[in-house]
């Protein structure tokens, strides 16, 4: 092969590897560009997002401040504000919204007074438990999470149980933050966790001056009340979500409250409501976003106490 031709070989090698190399570059550039653009939608999406659940913020509180309006002291799961919102268009998806009552649930920081253990509210959890069909001994080993002591219980656990974790971690020995802290204590399980979610809350433990609203507890919440009172006659005083008692003394004297005696209700019941969580769903280009607004209403005033995003 002549001098020429071997020139010629390594000049079309050194053109072929400049296009590849070209080639490579313009790839690249290409699917960086595409994922820049891609990111800057998404962030885009959220901020449009997030704008609508302030949108849906700003109408749960006027429904609230409407509902006081109307109603005053007393709140039921007939009320506007209960409703769910239909799902309303906007451009490129949906926006819906539902309102839940948390004075209707149990609030695990009533567990404890003054950081000891309030062992009233540690029986009526034992109840509850009860009545979900759920081990009762986790009553005390989500008392110990919430005391201010690293004494367990009987049946509790302290920060030597969950030191031997991977990874470890110690006992929040204080009051819950978010009712999902449930899922760090032992004997919760993920399906522990499913089963008690709907009926326990984690808001302030001064929250409706520490009482549960009998208008929108559940059944087993009801039952928690008393060994007196069974599913039978919870669900009776439920109405099927329809309970509308103006007064303590109504709900007191239902029939289905015959025997049944109370000696603390006026501490521990009411027919109103304090803290409200709202939801909002936001789909866009078919992937939904969810929000979370805790609510506290005091009188006809409306504060935000913590907002969230993330998974249901």
């Amino acid at each position: 092969m002549s001098a020429y031709a071997t020139q010629r070989g390594a000049a079309l090698l050194v053109a072929l590897a400049i296009i590849a190399l070209a080639s490579f570059i313009a790839l690249q550039m290409t699917q960086r560009l595409e994922l820049d653009i891609a990111r800057t939608t998404n962030i885009n999406r959220n901020f449009i997002a997030s704008e609508y659940a302030r949108g849906l913020e700003a109408l749960a509180r006027n429904s609230l401040r409407q509902d006081f309006i109307d109603s005053g002291q007393v709140d039921t799961l007939n009320e506007p504000w209960a409703q769910a919102l239909p799902a309303l268009p906007v451009p490129g998806g949906s926006v819906t919204g539902v309102m839940q009552d948390l004075n209707g649930r149990f609030n695990v920081n009533w567990l404890v007074n003054n950081g000891q253990a309030d062992e009233t509210r540690v029986d009526m959890l034992r109840r509850l438990l009860v009545a979900l069909e759920l081990n009762e001994a986790l009553a005390d080993t989500i008392t110990d999470w919430v005391d201010s002591d690293s004494i367990p219980r009987s049946n509790g656990a302290e920060s030597a149980i969950y030191a031997e974790r991977r990874p470890a971690y110690r006992s929040a020995n204080r009051p819950m933050a978010h009712i999902s802290e449930l899922r760090l204590i032992a004997g919760v399980s993920a399906e522990v966790y499913a089963r008690l979610e709907p009926h326990l809350a984690a808001i302030p433990a001064n929250a409706n001056q520490r009482r549960i609203n009998v208008n929108t507890a559940t059944p087993e919440v009801l039952m928690a009340l008393d060994s007196g009172i069974s599913r039978a006659r919870a669900e009776r005083l439920t109405q099927n979500g329809s309970a509308a008692f103006m007064t303590l003394d109504t709900f007191l004297n239902h029939p289905a409250m015959d025997g049944v005696v109370l000696p603390q209700a006026a501490s521990l019941l009411s027919v109103s409501s304090s803290h409200f969580l709202a939801r909002a769903v936001v789909v866009l280009d078919d992937i939904p976003r969810f929000y979370f607004i805790l609510l506290e209403r005091d009188g006809n005033s409306y504060h935000v106490l913590h907002r969230s995003y993330g998974s249901p």
